[in-house]
């Protein structure tokens, strides 16, 4: 059996599907036949594993590449069993998770569940943060229920960062969104070193971003393209020439361009305070593990990233 010992294990709205693009041109590293398998995920819910060959099957693919890989955001938030888990099944597994500014990163999430048809387009900003707030008071919120609105606690990073430091040591390593999308091959050249592989192929790869939101007009449109997608995932990923032109045509019919509405300065300014402390948290420990770099957001009068997707 071929296991992974590349995991990108979160966060969500926060380049993952990209990043995952990018490293799966490498020619040594093999992704698995979807993005994420979730394989660990039933750990975050007190649940057991599916035996190991149903993992494996997701890898029959690979060859002699050295590295397999494969990403599932909601990792990051597991708790210390998944990542001891994780650990004692993939001895050799190194683990990268990206982080985003928490606050535009909700906003991307918020509309992301609306695109998944998770939420009612008529749900404003405002009604999903009491709701999302009154159910992190209640624990309810890590619920698989409640997934939809798991994207204001999935914020604070730094009640989840220290089991992935402690448990992984050098084999974890954080990438930055904002570096993500500012310098991609910059970026992937990085983490080629930290793998030791080669980063001549990383010259040619294609550092088009991936899983932007985008908000629809019609929802029986977008129904039958989630259920497209899903079912196509495998294929599309194969031949990413095959799906750029069907994802443009599809948004010519069914986008809408009324996109930023709702995230104007006054929710920006209670978002960045509600996330403070803990962004102050996390920008101690990375120093302390020898992060120099860190982005505006995790520095003291930065300037905050806008709002994207």
């Amino acid at each position: 059996m071929r296991l992974p010992n590349l995991i990108i294990a979160g966060v969500g709205k926060a380049g993952t599907t990209s990043l995952f693009s990018y490293l799966a041109q490498h020619p040594d590293i093999c992704a698995s036949r979807i993005k994420e398998t979730n394989y660990f995920t039933p750990l975050r819910h007190g649940e057991e594993l599916e035996p190991l060959e149903t993992y494996a099957a997701l890898f029959s693919h690979c060859g002699g590449e050295r590295y397999v890989m494969e990403a599932t955001p909601v990792y990051f938030y597991g708790g210390s069993r998944l990542v001891s888990t994780l650990k004692s099944t993939l001895p050799d597994a190194r683990v990268i998770v990206t982080l985003r500014d928490p606050s535009p990163r909700l906003w991307s999430y918020f509309r992301f569940m609306k695109t998944r048809l998770k939420l009612g387009r008529e749900v404003s900003l405002d009604e999903y943060l009491e709701l999302a707030a009154g159910m992190r008071e209640r624990g309810l919120d890590r619920r698989r229920e409640h997934n939809a609105y798991w994207g204001f606690s999935s914020g604070f990073y730094s009640d989840y960062i220290s089991d992935w430091f402690e448990t992984l040591g050098s084999a974890f390593r954080v990438v930055f969104f904002e570096d993500l999308v500012e310098n991609p091959r910059s970026v992937v050249g990085l983490l080629c070193d930290w793998l030791e592989i080669d980063q001549e192929p990383a010259e040619r790869f294609d550092y088009s971003p991936e899983n932007q939101t985008v908000l629809y007009r019609s929802g029986t449109l977008q129904r039958l393209a989630l259920a497209v997608n899903h079912r196509a995932e495998g294929l599309l990923r194969r031949h990413p020439g095959v799906k750029e032109p069907l994802r443009r045509v599809y948004y010519v019919f069914n986008r809408d361009h009324d996109e930023g509405a709702g995230f104007g300065p006054d929710a920006r300014r209670r978002l960045d305070a509600v996330y403070a402390a803990s962004n102050e948290k996390l920008a101690a420990r990375l120093t302390a593990e020898g992060y120099a770099e860190l982005p505006p957001w995790l520095r003291a009068g930065g300037t905050a990233e806008g709002v994207r997707g």
